[in-house]
């Protein structure tokens, strides 16, 4: 993972790790570049970063985080090209090749271009955005207050569908740039959806609601139908091959 994100950052960004100091000394000797955020005492991945956040989140526009069994491909720089250009975007998000570890078959993750559905498919619980390859704006983050530990699968899907709601710009980008290892969240939730939503994120909808989450999710699954079908069928996907780690 490390050496995926080095492949891709250039001067202009930082490389930040978030965990105890003390059990990663030796990537401070391994890797002289990296800051180190020391988290002695948070409860998971989201007060982990809303903690890199608070310390480091003033000096920066643009931040992107991804776990330890995740990684970035070459291409992710292009997201971060299209920032360099335009920084009028809250966020700016690609697909991923989704995999289950030990490494076999390779999947592209599911695409629709019109994020203003988002919010209502997250509630309903059908997420077609992944935090692997998704580029936050930091002060739209900071000014909703962080990412919500309360959800403690899918705090980025929620922050993602608030951004979203306060009418943040959304540019999305139909090309693979991670890798998303599925494996884990297969072990961690039971819930509807790829990347797992938590049961409190679709309770109590309206009747509306949920006629207009069953339109998108209908159009969400066409648009996707393609893709659907070369999964049934087996294909690798070959782009893998090309990109590396």
């Amino acid at each position: 993972t490390i050496e995926s994100v080095i492949q891709v950052i250039d001067s202009d960004c930082s490389h930040v790790v978030v965990g105890p100091a003390d059990n990663l000394k030796w990537i401070c000797e391994l890797y002289p570049h990296i800051i180190i955020v020391d988290d002695y005492g948070s409860k998971g991945i989201y007060e982990a970063l809303n903690l890199a956040l608070s310390q480091l989140g003033s000096g920066y526009e643009y931040f992107a985080y991804i776990n330890d069994d995740d990684y970035w491909l070459h291409s992710f720089s292009h997201l971060i090209d299209h920032i360099k250009h335009d920084q009028t975007f809250s966020m700016i998000a690609g697909r991923v090749f989704l995999f289950k570890s030990p490494p076999g078959k390779y999947y592209r993750s599911s695409f629709f271009p019109f994020s203003f559905a988002f919010p209502i498919l997250y509630k309903i619980g059908c997420p077609f955005l992944t935090q692997q390859a998704i580029i936050f704006r930091v002060s739209d983050v900071i000014s909703l207050g962080g990412f919500d530990p309360k959800y403690p699968i899918s705090a980025d899907s929620e922050m993602i569908s608030s951004i979203i709601t306060a009418n943040g710009t959304v540019k999305l980008v139909n090309e693979c740039v991670a890798c998303y290892d599925i494996s884990e969240c297969d072990r961690l939730s039971t819930s509807i959806g790829l990347i797992g939503i938590d049961k409190s994120a679709s309770s109590e909808q309206s009747l509306a609601h949920i006629v207009i989450g069953k339109l998108f999710m209908l159009m969400f699954r066409l648009y996707n139908l393609p893709l659907y079908l070369r999964r049934h069928l087996g294909r690798k996907s070959l782009e893998i091959v090309g990109n590396g780690f």
